[in-house]
């Protein structure tokens, strides 16, 4: 309903274009339905073949993850994270990059707009130095990170070090 909007946001604050804009906004909106149309799917116990009486693959949420996000895609490269991740019953820690702080604010908005339960994701407006502090923080229980080659590795690096999941 609001896709004008946050495609105007995205234009005052990274330059995007309002003809790509628009369509990124009806593209996140398009991923959290998905997600949510095909949880139960996605997320049903898979039963293996085995000499035991049983055996399956139950899948059961990490807890908080921490999503760390660049500034071009800002509503895509979001719900990308949050979509799958909030539909497998985890908590989300948004971590988006300081040049689109209110297009980040808007996401989080869009989330109270919407009824979720509070807290079910919190934007952390952080300055790239802080990063270390929030993947260390021992509530985070993975990390999900979109950027460049080289600041993956120092997450990597970092979430590695206090043994959490990390993509």
């Amino acid at each position: 309903a609001e896709k004008h909007d946050l495609a105007q946001l995205m234009a005052l604050e990274m330059g995007k274009p309002i003809r790509e804009g628009v369509p990124e906004v009806e593209k996140a909106a398009f991923c959290a339905e998905f997600y949510a149309d095909n949880a139960e799917k996605f997320l049903a116990r898979d039963t293996i073949e085995s000499d035991a009486s049983l055996s399956y693959v139950c899948y059961q949420p990490l807890g908080t993850l921490l999503g760390i996000l660049p500034w071009n895609a800002p509503l895509w490269l979001a719900f990308r994270y949050l979509a799958p991740a909030l539909m497998a019953g985890n908590t989300c820690v948004m971590k988006h990059d300081p040049h689109v702080p209110q297009t980040a604010q808007a996401i989080a908005n869009a989330f109270v707009k919407a009824g979720a339960p509070e807290n079910i994701m919190v934007n952390l407006p952080l300055e790239t130095p802080e990063v270390e502090l929030a993947i260390r923080d021992p509530r985070i229980m993975a990390v999900s990170f979109t950027g460049s080659g080289g600041a993956g590795r120092k997450v990597a690096e970092i979430a590695g070090s206090e043994i959490k999941p990390c993509v």
